[in-house]
């Protein structure tokens, strides 16, 4: 389209699961991952928010989530696989949106 302003494209930040954990976790049980990209809007004609991740919840339950097959219910529920991102509950800002709500 002509005149867009085309929007930034920046590092996507993940924080991968790294290592089963025996107990608390530890910093070094994470990684940290800038090497994809992500651009700063939301296609137009969709629905969807672009949120940005301020903090991430590190409760209870990501813990079992991180013991994988050492957890008395791993049977029951999936753990985190390691190398993938830690899913959970956080704090974001709205980025971009094109949903009405948001």
């Amino acid at each position: 389209m002509p005149g867009r302003i085309e929007a930034p494209v920046v590092k996507n930040k993940k924080v991968l699961f790294k290592m089963y954990i025996d107990g608390n976790p530890k910093e070094s049980d994470f990684e940290i991952s800038t090497e994809s990209t992500i651009k700063l809007d939301v296609p137009e004609g969709s629905n969807g928010v672009l949120l940005k991740n301020l903090y991430l919840s590190c409760d209870a339950y990501l813990c079992f989530l991180m013991q994988g097959a050492k957890s008395s219910m791993a049977e029951t529920f999936d753990g985190f696989k390691l190398g993938d991102p830690i899913g959970g509950m956080g704090v974001s800002e709205v980025v971009d949106s094109k949903h009405p709500k948001f």
